[in-house]
C-alpha cells in the first residue's frame, strides 16, 4: 500500500468498524510502523521450527521482508547489511540444484531455497488452485487452461549461453482468407524442434512452461506431447497434450502443475507457493550492494 499510495490509513491496534475510517498517515509514519513491525518480528521469532510447525513464519522471512523494504526505500546500506545477515549463520538457506523443484511438492516441501512460502495440502479447500489453473485436459486434473504463456514471455528467455532467440524463421500464415489455415495455422513441429536443438535453452524456459515438441506426464501416467497445430495429431503418438483453446497457439505453463496421478483433489494441489526465494534474497543484496558500494 505504501509503494502504490504513499500516504495510507495506519491501523496499529483492534478498532471496531465505526471507528476505522481514518485520516490517511504521513508517509514517514508509515515507513516507521513497516520498520518497527518488522524489526521486532525479526528480533522475536525462532530461526527454525520443529517439523511439525514446518512453514510458520521465521526470522529469515521477517529480516528478508525488512530488507527489500530498505531496498524499495533506496535505504541501499540498511538493505545490503539486513539482506547480508541472511547469506551465512544461524541461517542454512541455499539454492537448489534444478529450478523446476523449486515449484513441486515432490522436492521437499520446505526446501532450503525456500525463505518463506504460503503452505498447501492436498486436503479440501486447504491446497493450491494451480493446477488447475495452470493445467490443461490431459492432466489428471483436467485443468482449465485459464492462464498462459504469452509469445512475449516466451521472446524474454534465452540460449543457456545468453544469447537471444530467433523467431524471424518461424513460419507464419500466409493466407489470412483460408479458414483452416486461421483456424490452425502452419505447421511449427520442426521448427520448435530446430530451435531446441541449435544448442541449450535456458533451464527456466522449459521448467517454466512447455513448446511444442515437448511433453508432459500427464493422467492415468501417459506421455503426452505438445503439437501444433493440434488437429491433424489428435491420433498421433505419444498422444496429443490438450488445452481448452486447442484452435490458438498458446504456451501451457509447466510449473505448478502435478504429473501423472499425484495430485487426487482437482482444486487443492499439494505444491506450495514460494513469496520470498533465496534467490530473490541474493539479487536484492547485490543490487542494495551494487548502490551502496559498487560497482
Amino acid at each position: 500500500l505504501w509503494q502504490l499510495f504513499g500516504e495510507v490509513v495506519v491501523l496499529d491496534k483492534p478498532l471496531p468498524p465505526s471507528d476505522t475510517y481514518l485520516a490517511r498517515s504521513p508517509v514517514a509514519d508509515v515507513k516507521a510502523l513497516i520498520e518497527k513491525d518488522l524489526t521486532e518480528a525479526a528480533a522475536a521469532l525462532p530461526v527454525d521450527y520443529s517439523d511439525a510447525e514446518d512453514g510458520r513464519i521465521t526470522k529469515g522471512a521477517a529480516t528478508a521482508l525488512l530488507g527489500r523494504f530498505y531496498l524499495y526505500d533506496q535505504q541501499w546500506e540498511k538493505a545490503h547489511q539486513t539482506l547480508g545477515t541472511l547469506l551465512g549463520p544461524p541461517y542454512s538457506y541455499t539454492l537448489m540444484p534444478e529450478y523446476n523443484q523449486l515449484f513441486d511438492h515432490k522436492w521437499e516441501k520446505n526446501n532450503p531455497e525456500h525463505i518463506f512460502a504460503m503452505q498447501m495440502v492436498a486436503v479440501a479447500n486447504m491446497g493450491s488452485s494451480m493446477d488447475m489453473w495452470y493445467g490443461g485436459r490431459s492432466t489428471y486434473s483436467r485443468g482449465g487452461s485459464d492462464s498462459f504463456c504469452t509469445h512475449q514471455i516466451l521472446s524474454s528467455y534465452t540460449y543457456a549461453d545468453g544469447t537471444p532467440l530467433d523467431f524471424t524463421t518461424r513460419p507464419k500464415r500466409s493466407d489470412y482468407g483460408a479458414d483452416e489455415e486461421i483456424r490452425y495455422g502452419e505447421d511449427l513441429m520442426a521448427w520448435y524442434q530446430a530451435l531446441k536443438e541449435a544448442k541449450p535453452l535456458d533451464k527456466r524456459l522449459q521448467a517454466s512452461f512447455m513448446l511444442p515438441t515437448d511433453t508432459l506426464l500427464g493422467a492415468d501416467d501417459v506421455t503426452f506431447r505438445v503439437y501444433w497445430p493440434y488437429e491433424p495429431y489428435v491420433t498421433a503418438t505419444p498422444p496429443a497434450y490438450q488445452t481448452e483453446f486447442v484452435s490458438y497457439l498458446m504456451f501451457s505453463w509447466r510449473k505448478f502443475v502435478n504429473t501423472g496421478n499425484e495430485n487426487p483433489i482437482r482444486w487443492d494441489s499439494p505444491n506450495n507457493m514460494p513469496l520470498i526465494r533465496f534467490a530473490d534474497v541474493l539479487l536484492m543484496y547485490a543490487e542494495a550492494l551494487n548502490e551502496d558500494d559498487g560497482p
